[in-house]
Formats: structure tokens, sequence, C-alpha cells
């Protein structure tokens, strides 16, 4: 069995083709992933939302809300359906 690391959930959304070159003013701040969007719509689906946040390190990664995490863990028991049924 292999353990993981604590720590935030990261998700990769995306890379560009242009993603390795050179940027000459650097990562803006409020840089928005085109992935994200759709990533928010399938979490806003389960039964405890879970908010993404941006990576410290990288723009193109977003991280799952470590409190939002534990709180699902907590209230959705195992085997059970973590979606909300509508």
């Amino acid at each position: 069995k292999r353990k993981f690391k604590n720590g935030p959930i990261r998700i990769l959304c995306g890379i560009s083709q242009f993603s390795k070159r050179e940027r000459l003013s650097g990562w803006k701040e409020d840089y928005e992933s085109p992935k994200k969007k759709s990533i928010e719509n399938e979490l806003n689906k389960w039964k405890i939302q879970i908010r993404l946040e941006q990576d410290k390190y990288s723009p193109a990664v977003q991280c799952l809300n470590e409190e939002d995490v534990e709180l699902f863990f907590e209230t959705v028991l195992p085997g059970e359906d973590c979606l909300r049924v509508n």
C-alpha cells in the first residue's frame, strides 16, 4: 500500500502550446484557466461543494480547498453516492 503525502489535491487545468516559452511579464495574478469553469461545474454537482483555489506556484494548477475536502469525507460515507439528487 502506498500512502499519499498530506496536502492539497492539485488539478492541472491545462497547458497551452506556448507554456514553455518565456513570458515577458510573467504570470498574471488573474490568470483564468479555460478548464477551471468545467471543473467547477462538476464539483457543484457534489453533495458538499468543494471550492477551487489557484496554486501559489503555478497558475495552470488549481487545488481543491482542503477544508471542503475534509468536510466532504466527514459527511459522505464510504460507498455512498457523492452527487446531489436533483
